[in-house]
């Protein structure tokens, strides 16, 4: 597992502590999971504080970057990727689009 990874878990636990949010991944879990997301949610300690979700696969991260996409005539969601981890190695997003006829 990659040092950056675990640097940014126990930051993460440092920051909560005890406290939660709902869905909070435990450690186990987190150093488990195939795909860790760190998020900047306002609503969530004032975006002072990193979220984690974990994934079997990118999908979910990838259904969050087509939405943004859908709403930039209504803004940015609120809750905003910072960190993904893919296997324990740190990712950086690059976009390539597909077109195709409507049928």
């Amino acid at each position: 597992m990659a040092k950056k990874l675990l640097e940014y878990v126990q930051a993460h636990e440092r920051d909560w502590g005890g406290e939660t949010y709902p869905d909070r991944p435990s450690l186990e879990h987190i150093l488990a999971a195939p795909v860790v997301a760190f998020w900047i949610d306002p609503a969530r300690a004032g975006g002072k504080k990193h979220i984690i979700t974990i994934h079997n696969d990118l999908q979910p991260i990838e259904d969050y970057l087509r939405s943004i996409i859908r709403r930039l005539p209504i803004g940015f969601p609120a809750r905003r990727l910072a960190i993904l981890f893919v296997n324990g190695k740190e990712m950086r997003i690059g976009s390539k689009f597909a077109f195709r006829e409507v049928e």
